[in-house]
């Protein structure tokens, strides 16, 4: 059984006509009816059943088709795969993302697949820059802490992490585990500023709660605050 035989059936029995088929197929009709007749004595039954000179998708016929269909998607679906992997095996991607920590553990295992596909990273401090980036096509991706709810940006979850506050080691709370935003309410907090992910996800969590945690310490990012 040959991938040729199965594209001839196919038409064959959507149009129901030798000669309409052989048109479309651009070949000629005895040619597509020896094809047929092949096809029908491997498989040992009839896929049509002939009236005079027209013909019919039979029983037999109508449970093959089915098959035809879902085979010739397979392989379609297999042929696209395996072009757009083809594809795959050159190039550059461009990310934007705010920093640099976890990149590496993410794009590990794409590269481990696609060796030779150059990644250019570029550092975005805020989400805003980031969507700018984005729908200027000078980015390909960007790595944010939250989804980008913006018309045309398809995000995707990536990963995980537990969001932890740190305290000094002479801090009320330093030997607890877990908390409630409540306790911190009252205390200084070193923030990021307006426009990060990070604060705007903090800010959120304080919000739902009736909170607004005071920051007196304002950094462009963790690690100088830190400091």
């Amino acid at each position: 059984m040959e991938l040729l035989q199965l594209k001839y059936f196919k038409t064959v029995a959507r149009t129901e006509h030798i000669t309409k088929a052989a048109q479309e197929l651009h070949i000629s009709q005895p040619a597509l009816s020896v094809t047929i007749a092949r096809l029908e004595e491997e498989l040992g039954v009839p896929l049509f059943d002939r009236i005079g000179r027209q013909i019919r998708l039979n029983t037999f016929g109508k449970a093959f088709l089915k098959q035809v269909d879902t085979a010739l998607e397979a392989l379609e679906v297999g042929k696209r795969q395996v072009t757009d992997m083809a594809g795959l095996e050159r190039g550059s991607v461009l990310i934007a993302t705010t920093t640099l920590n976890r990149v590496s553990e993410l794009l590990a295992p794409f590269l481990d697949l696609y060796p030779h596909i150059n990644f250019r990273i570029t550092q975005a401090s805020t989400e805003e820059l980031k969507v700018q980036l984005l729908e200027k096509g000078e980015i390909d991706f960007c790595l944010t802490p939250s989804p980008i709810d913006r018309l045309g940006i398809y995000s995707l979850p990536l990963m995980t992490e537990e969001i932890v506050l740190a305290v000094p080691s002479t801090h009320r709370l330093k030997n607890r585990h877990r908390i409630k935003l409540s306790e911190v309410a009252d205390d200084p907090f070193i923030s990021l500023k307006p426009g990060y992910s990070f604060r705007e996800i903090t800010d959120k969590f304080c919000r739902g709660l009736g909170l607004r945690p005071m920051s007196y310490v304002k950094g462009m990012n963790l690690q100088p605050s830190a400091a």
